[in-house]
């Protein structure tokens, strides 16, 4: 009898200690092998559980009615994305058909997020709650300007309904109730938000065009604290273990220590071309793009620079680590997957326009949405055979 008494007070000190402010880490919405948020995590890690072929073919290409600036993301076997056409559509993975497309007020360049509905800004600054399986608008809520980046999320514990956490050019970070829709708390920066808020260990952490990284309490919207990075930041920030790396248009790239809030390491673009794109991380390595159209691998760790990949033009476009590889888009109009390990170039393909968001890898296949209004998906030739190469158009 003591010995399941001194079981049982263990598990409750042990729920008492995890419940409080679980990190979307922990709660994450979808199975490993998917990528229903931008940038794969909630953390914004750009880091897939699967991985792709070294040989990949076009599957299916589907075209949307104008370009696409926004990134696809994947769950349950479909593929949600935005348009400059101001619609927001839902796809199936396997041939690119249309489920069902929500027209919005203006374009949507906003990657999706999607958790029990889907979620998503455009460029009038309206943010949408749409229904998963029919794509009808359950609520609306409005900000001040346009929304460029993402949503994210934040559950205080796995019982709680998702709080959505999003950036607007009204220059502020709102938190907003994923069933109510209505405003829990704005954090005021001093400029656009461009990018996406990452989301860990009960904080959310932003860059801003003013310059500042801002680390807030996720719970009370409350600021914890901000660094001054030197130049306005476009892209979004990387959380991992107890570290943020951000990188500016000054052309510094900045791994940050959250506990000493000091710089552990930087590395400055001897041309101080800027940086457009967001790094992707794995346990041991970091990977971002340049405007000087170079991908470059970092030591995680100290910084060192392991190699350097060059392009014919810039990288706008947000690299994805999958495995042992690495895959990424340049605006000379290629989509390219490399080795991690040495920046060996393992495959090519030529789109002949440039891609601004950032590719989704699941399922062993790889999705991208590029400025030529096509959303296109590879795979292995088999499983691209079996597909029917198709086109779904509109």
């Amino acid at each position: 009898m003591k010995r399941f008494l001194y079981i049982l007070c263990i598990l409750m000190i042990i729920n008492i200690v995890s419940c409080p402010g679980e990190s979307p880490d922990k709660v994450t919405e979808g199975k490993g092998d998917e990528w229903p948020f931008f940038r794969g995590s909630a953390a914004l890690t750009g880091s897939s559980a699967s991985s792709l072929p070294e040989r990949l073919q076009l599957s299916w290409r589907f075209e949307a009615e104008d370009s696409i600036r926004s990134s696809p993301v994947i769950r349950d076997g479909a593929l949600f994305i935005g348009s400059d056409d101001g619609k927001l559509y839902k796809l199936k993975v396997q041939d690119g058909s249309e489920v069902w497309s929500f027209t919005a007020e203006a374009a949507v360049e906003a990657a999706p997020l999607v958790l029990d509905n889907v979620y998503a800004g455009d460029l009038s600054g309206a943010f949408y709650c749409l229904d998963l399986s029919t794509g009808r608008l359950r609520w609306e809520y409005r900000t001040d300007s346009q929304i460029i980046g993402a949503a994210n999320f934040y559950k205080q514990s796995a019982a709680d309904s998702p709080r959505l956490i999003v950036g607007s050019y009204d220059n502020k970070i709102h938190c907003i109730g994923s069933e109510s829709g209505a405003a829990l708390w704005t954090y005021q920066t001093g400029n656009y938000v461009n990018g996406t808020p990452a989301v860990s260990q009960d904080m959310v952490v932003t860059g801003g065009c003013d310059a500042f990284l801002y680390v807030i309490d996720a719970a009370s919207g409350s600021e914890l604290f901000k660094i001054d990075t030197g130049s306005y930041i476009a892209g979004s920030p990387v959380i991992a273990d107890d570290f943020v790396y951000i990188a500016n248009y000054g052309g510094r790239l900045l791994c940050i220590d959250m506990d000493t809030q000091k710089t552990v390491w930087s590395f400055l673009e001897p041309d101080e071309t800027p940086f457009y794109s967001s790094p992707a991380v794995n346990a041991q390595k970091l990977v971002i793009g340049s405007r000087n159209g170079r991908l470059y691998c970092f030591d995680r760790e100290n910084g060192s620079m392991l190699w350097v990949f060059t392009t014919g033009d810039e990288i706008n476009c947000s690299p994805v680590i999958c495995g042992e590889q690495v895959v990424f888009a340049s605006d000379d109009g290629y989509l390219y997957l490399l080795e991690l390990a040495t920046g060996r170039e393992l495959w090519s393909y030529f789109i002949g326009e440039g891609v601004n968001g950032s590719p989704a890898v699941a399922y062993n296949m790889l999705f991208v949405g590029a400025v030529d209004g096509a959303v296109y998906a590879f795979a292995d030739p088999e499983t691209a055979v079996k597909n029917g190469n198709q086109a779904g158009s509109q």
